[in-house]
């Protein structure tokens, strides 16, 4: 798949998906693609609809407020959205994040999921973005506490496409503005949410967090 990153041609292609023997309820997922192996947790449900998740420069699979992308990752399976965790390669290279949650659509969209959210928090919400930008299947972006670097595409994404944008306050990290000029950019319909007293992790406000995030996936993909 070809696609458009900070103006810049890129391509991946998956080659393989490999199912890692886990003692947990998840699937352990290794997407063999033309960039490199991208490890995946993914939870199975039935029907359309599915979710992705990216952390920030943090790698791993980390989460925001208190294991926000574990609590969803459960959650959201229950109410019949599929979940899947994407782990960067390199997560401070935003193209190369971007071609991993790329890869991580195309495997859903290979499961029959065809209205897909996707999740992001620090430098995952513009990766967020700029996946939405190249996946026709992504009905909403979920950005918590973005930076501005790679929000380029909100302006641009597809009509109804829904944008919600939190952050924090107290962020020492990346300033609360930043959300706000992304929540600026994003047309119709979109949800700016400011939280006082939460830094860039959002720890401080997991709890409504979790609310309106887990609300919003449930109206919106």
């Amino acid at each position: 798949m070809k696609v458009q990153i900070l103006d810049r041609t890129a391509e991946i292609r998956v080659f393989d998906v490999m199912n890692i023997p886990t003692d947990d309820d998840y699937e352990n997922l290794a997407l063999e693609t033309s960039r490199g192996t991208v490890y995946c947790r993914y939870n199975p449900s039935t029907g359309p609809r599915a979710v992705a998740m990216v952390g920030g420069t943090g790698g791993g699979f980390d989460s925001p407020a208190q294991d926000l992308y574990g609590r969803l990752f459960n959650d959201l399976v229950e109410k019949g959205i599929g979940t899947l965790r994407v782990q960067f390669r390199d997560p401070r290279d935003l193209e190369e994040a971007t071609l991993d949650l790329l890869a991580g659509l195309s495997f859903l969209s290979s499961k029959g999921f065809s209205q897909l959210g996707v999740v992001g928090h620090s430098l995952g919400g513009a990766v967020a973005a700029q996946a939405a930008f190249n996946d026709s299947n992504v009905r909403t972006v979920v950005m918590l506490a973005t930076q501005s670097y790679g929000t380029d595409p909100l302006p641009f994404l597809a009509d109804g496409v829904s944008v919600q944008v939190i952050h924090g306050r107290e962020d020492d990290v990346i300033p609360w503005q930043s959300s706000r000029q992304a929540h600026m950019m994003a047309k119709a319909p979109k949800e700016l949410v400011l939280l006082d007293g939460a830094s860039h992790n959002l720890d401080e406000a997991a709890s409504t967090v979790y609310h309106e995030v887990f609300t919003w996936l449930l109206g919106n993909v």
